[in-house]
């Protein structure tokens, strides 16, 4: 058994191969058996195992025999007696560089002189180690680390966790070695080798470098590094712990699947989530890399020092980093007001990772909790994503306002010296938590990550008395037992002035609460409470008035036009109900809400139909015409940033209501944007998806994907191809998708394909038409794919199940995905049957 295995120390030697793509490797592990057996076993994964020997002293002998269980993943080895205690073996081997983006894989760039070259990077999380080497692949079974490389070309650049300490020539090649690693998992090493170039800084006797394809690094990566460094030692400070390593690489590749991986010491990034170009890169897109970067340096500690012990706990370090990135943002930069976007993404197809957005993930039935169920090995899937990061997240954010700062910040530092390079789970935390500030918070917090879902706290009010009651809050009809300790925070107003801001504490399904005497008050504030709100009906009168004369803040009136509109795609209220209580937001002028009700309100109109649709349609262009002649069609100058982000995309959807003033803005733009003239770069990637529609240019699309300028430019440019409107090409983008377009965009061109209207009829068919190559992506890609093509089968909802029906006993991994499919297909064909009756 795996579980058997102690490890204490690998020593790898791997020679890579940038033209065959196979590399030969040789290991030396040092390990410890816990109970005396005649056989073991390590992950191991496409590996060709060649011999493995032994060591008894200065003998090495052949073991008994060995074999791959391809199915379990396991390297199964036999002795010829019983062993315990610590032992060595040596494994000569070959693996290949895939092109899975998974392992020890091949990506593909082209260089400043246009030639297309290769480097090898690796991406172990979560079950990937296994690709390269044979290992016990558990989070929880670490070990330290001896890594050398030869490397076929001696300029080529060679990367791992730690520093060379040796560089020696042979010939054209060179043997590269690096320090030891202090005990880490395997998940978190990292192998690179190939044409890149750095930038370096020293601070505090500390090496940081920004790493790249050249001429990359050189021209866009200094904004990654002075900010990586501020925000190292800013956590140095928080956490009362140093940063461990000597150095931190972040390094930037085209050839990445997902955004980053928190690599000690060596974190990969795709290019547009590390660095950054003048005149290019939008506000939005820098808001992204700063917290990417954050999100990453924070699990040098959350997960890289303390790692889970089993996969089970790994929202103690997905919820944490996500968090912790905002936290750390918003310290470094709060000019930037980044908590915002924590609380509501103003970003169409990532409004799952924010608190609003996860909200409404979590009102599926089907949903999963914050702490894996189970101790297996598991992987990424489209319904536990959403909830490790932003759920987990936003429940820290709840946990940080009751225990307060101090309390919070001081468990934290106790826990990283407790278990400092060990493995956690979730009850040390707690037991951290609890010991720093005396709160029961263990109790509170299992009644959150345990049990999957959200609750609705209803209000009854009698004068100054209101009694709270709570249930699970689901989209679809559903019966419940679910039962959580909430804190919910509640703003009471008199005569339009603040007069109390306090936590009650609702422990039972239903409590009364005597207050003091008010005319007007608000639960939730800010949004820190992981709950949705149902007032009394006659209490949204005053409601309206709080948002119409803006006596409560740019969230909390968020927070009250999103319930409602949560109530609305559940049946609990009616659209007009809903319709009626917008009309408070007729002088708003935060962000947050003029986007929320923007895209609620295109959601509304693309479920109606007949005379119901079109009526909508003329309701909501006035609404986005009124909005937009209020901060103007372009920037101005002093407005804030959050205006900058939006304006693109309620552009868009202006255009999707056929306003011409709209049309006309984007059409005099898109031609600036092919003549070469610069234009905002926070409105040249909608300005571009605008075009596309309207122009349907093929030709010049094409020539921008063939030759894009930076990786932000590549993703504008296939997104707005997939938003053409004829149908003949967007045939021929679709034949690109699996052809022309390089696999870690492929995820990005199916869900924008699946939003199209003219395409989304038919994406069922063409899935079915290209299943194996869908198969062949990413798996979390994959999954992505499912989801959204799912999505488009309202017509074909029974032929679609039939088929999972079917297809998931071949393939049950893909089981999350198809759950989470079917459910929101479900969702919404239940809100569009209550919309038009």
């Amino acid at each position: 058994m795996v579980s058997n295995v102690v490890p204490n120390h690998y020593s790898l030697y791997f020679e890579p191969n940038l033209d065959t793509f196979v590399f030969n490797a040789k290991m030396e592990f040092q390990f410890e058996l816990e109970q005396a057996a005649t056989s073991m076993q390590l992950h191991a994964l496409e590996l060709n195992i060649n011999s493995i020997k032994l060591i008894d002293g200065d003998q090495e002998n052949e073991v008994k025999s060995f074999e791959l269980d391809l199915e379990d993943q396991h390297l199964i080895i036999n002795f010829d007696e019983e062993l315990s205690g610590e032992q060595t073996l040596v494994i000569e081997y070959t693996g290949e560089h895939n092109d899975k983006l998974a392992g020890w894989y091949r990506g593909k760039f082209t260089n400043e002189a246009g030639e297309e070259k290769y480097c090898v990077v690796s991406q172990f999380q979560a079950n990937d180690a296994r690709r390269a080497f044979p290992c016990v692949d558990i989070p929880g079974k670490k070990a330290t680390f001896d890594v050398s490389f030869l490397v076929p070309d001696k300029e080529l650049m060679a990367i791992s966790n730690t520093p060379i300490v040796e560089e020696e020539e042979d010939g054209q090649k060179k043997l590269v070695t690096f320090d030891t690693t202090p005990k880490m998992s395997t998940y978190l090493l990292f192998f690179g080798v190939g044409d890149f170039e750095a930038i370096e800084k020293t601070s505090k006797n500390r090496q940081y470098r920004t790493i790249a394809h050249p001429p990359k690094a050189e021209k866009y990566g200094q904004f990654s590094l002075d900010f990586g460094i501020e925000v190292v030692e800013y956590l140095e400070q928080y956490f009362d712990f140093d940063y461990p390593l000597p150095k931190l690489d972040q390094i930037a590749t085209p050839a990445f699947a997902a955004g980053a991986m928190e690599n000690w010491g060596a974190i990969l990034y795709r290019e547009n989530a590390l660095l950054y170009y003048p005149d290019i890169t939008s506000q939005a897109q820098e808001n992204s890399i700063l917290s990417v970067i954050a999100h990453e340096i924070t699990h040098q500690w959350f997960g890289n020092l303390v790692s889970p012990q089993t996969w089970k706990s790994l929202w103690l370090n997905e919820s944490f980093a996500t968090f912790f990135a905002t936290h750390t943002v918003d310290h470094l930069r709060p000019n930037r007001n980044i908590f915002d976007y924590y609380v509501a993404s103003t970003t169409l197809g990532r409004r799952s990772r924010s608190t609003s957005g996860v909200m409404d993930w979590d009102s599926m039935i089907k949903t999963s909790p914050i702490e894996l169920e189970g101790d297996g090995e598991i992987s990424f899937t489209a319904k536990t994503v959403p909830i490790l990061y932003s759920k987990g997240g936003s429940i820290l954010r709840q946990v940080k306002a009751y225990l307060g700062d101090d309390g919070f910040r001081d468990g934290l530092r106790a826990y990283f010296k407790k278990h400092a390079y060990g493995a956690s789970q979730s009850d040390y935390l707690w037991t951290a938590l609890k010991e720093a500030t005396g709160k029961p918070v263990n109790k509170m917090m299992e009644t959150w990550i345990l049990q999957e879902g959200l609750p609705l706290v209803t209000v009854q009010r009698d004068g100054s008395t209101i009694t709270l009651s709570q249930e699970r809050f689901t989209y679809l009809p559903y019966e419940s037992d679910n039962q959580w300790i909430v804190p919910v925070t509640i703003k009471l107003f008199k005569n339009g002035e603040l007069i109390d801001n306090q936590v009650l504490e609702l422990t039972e399904k239903q409590q009364s609460f005597e207050l003091k005497e008010f005319d007007a008050y608000k639960l939730n504030s800010e949004m820190t409470g992981f709950f949705r709100t149902k007032y009394p009906e006659e209490d949204y009168a005053m409601l309206k008035d709080l948002v119409q004369f803006k006596q409560i803040t740019a969230i909390d009136r968020l927070v009250l036009e999103d319930e409602l509109f949560a109530l609305l795609k559940a049946t609990k209220i009616g659209v007009d109900h809903y319709l009626d209580f917008i009309e408070a937001y007729t002088e708003e002028d935060s962000h947050l809400s003029l986007f929320s009700i923007a895209v609620h309100l295109r959601d509304i109109y693309q479920l109606l139909e007949g005379d119901k649709q079109e009526e909508m349609a003329t309701r909501a262009k006035a609404f986005m015409e009124t909005v937009l002649d209020k901060i103007g069609y372009g920037p101005k100058e002093d407005e804030s940033m959050g205006i900058s982000i939006i304006r693109g995309t309620l552009l868009n959807i202006a255009v999707e209501f056929d306003s011409d003033k709209a049309e006309k803005f984007a059409l005099e733009e898109f031609e600036k944007v092919k003549n070469g003239v610069k234009i905002s770069a926070d409105l040249r990637a909608s300005i571009k998806r605008v075009g596309a529609k309207l122009t349907n240019d093929y030709e010049w699309f094409r020539d921008q994907f063939d030759n894009p300028e930076s990786e932000s430019e590549f993703i504008s440019t296939i997104s707005a191809m997939t938003n053409f409107s004829d149908e003949e090409l967007l045939e021929k983008v679709q034949n690109m998708v699996f052809t022309d377009i390089p696999s870690r965009n492929r995820g990005l061109a199916i869900s924008s394909l699946c939003r199209n209207p003219v395409t989304s009829p038919a994406m069922w068919e063409y899935y079915i038409a290209n299943l194996d190559s869908f198969e062949a992506l990413n798996n979390f890609m994959y999954q992505g794919a499912v989801v959204s093509t799912i999505l488009t089968g309202m017509e074909q909802f029974d032929d679609i199940q039939s088929f999972f029906d079917e297809y998931l006993k071949k393939n049950p991994q893909t089981s999350d995905a198809v759950d989470v499919g079917l459910e929101q297909l479900k969702i919404q064909m239940q809100f569009k049957e209550f919309l038009n009756q």
